[in-house]
Formats: structure tokens, sequence, C-alpha cells
């Protein structure tokens, strides 16, 4: 199977010799494959003194702004499903006098134990 980003990674690669490839392929597939961006990216991470263009700002700035509004969409529909889930007690109610069943899991275990003591039941 061949790899996508073989040669972008061949091409990154000298540029960022001291970065491992495996963050360099990362990187490539979180800009979709895109050279020149995948190139900023690590730049930014290889140099701390870089600094992005005003576009390339411009464009991180949006980025940010979509995944701050994302998150923020996600926690209120967490919220809203949440509020309209109907309350339901933690334990069931008991009928006076009666005691409750026991889970399934338990007769199961029970009746292989049966099986095993006594052999094969009817």
């Amino acid at each position: 199977m061949d790899n996508p980003y073989a040669e972008p990674l061949a091409q990154l690669t000298p540029l960022f010799p001291d970065v491992d490839p495996e963050v360099i392929v990362g990187v490539l597939q979180a800009q979709g494959g895109n050279l020149d961006r995948s190139c900023d990216v690590l730049m930014e991470m290889s140099d701390p003194a870089y600094k992005p263009t005003t576009e390339e700002a411009q464009r991180q700035q949006g980025i940010d702004q979509d995944a701050a509004f994302a998150r923020q969409l996600a926690e209120s529909e967490l919220l809203r499903a949440h509020q309209q889930r109907p309350q339901r007690p933690m334990y069931p109610r008991r009928v006076s006098g009666s005691a409750p069943a026991p889970p399934p899991h338990v007769k199961k275990q029970s009746r292989i134990r049966d099986i095993f003591k006594f052999g094969r039941s009817r």
C-alpha cells in the first residue's frame, strides 16, 4: 500500500531534519496534504521566532474561531439533550413486602453452576 504522503515527506524531511517523520506525516494529514500549509505549520513548530504572514494569521484566526464555535455548539447540544432527558430515580421503586429480583446475570451464573455441579440438566 503506497503512502500518499511519501513525496511531500521526501520534500519536507530535508527542510526539517530535527522533526520526526511521523510528526511531518501527521502535519501533512492535518493540512490535507497541502505542502505549503504543512511547511508553515512545521516552521511554527520548529522556529519560535517565525511569524506567519497576515493572510496566514487571519486564516488561523478563522480556524480557531470556527473550532471555538463548534465546541460551544457541541456543549450546548449536550446540555440541551441532558435537560430534555426524563429524570429517573436512581434505584427502581420497591413495592412494600416484595424482594427485588436478582439481576439476569446472576440467574445465568447459578444455572451454569448447577450444570457443572449436578451434570447435565434435563
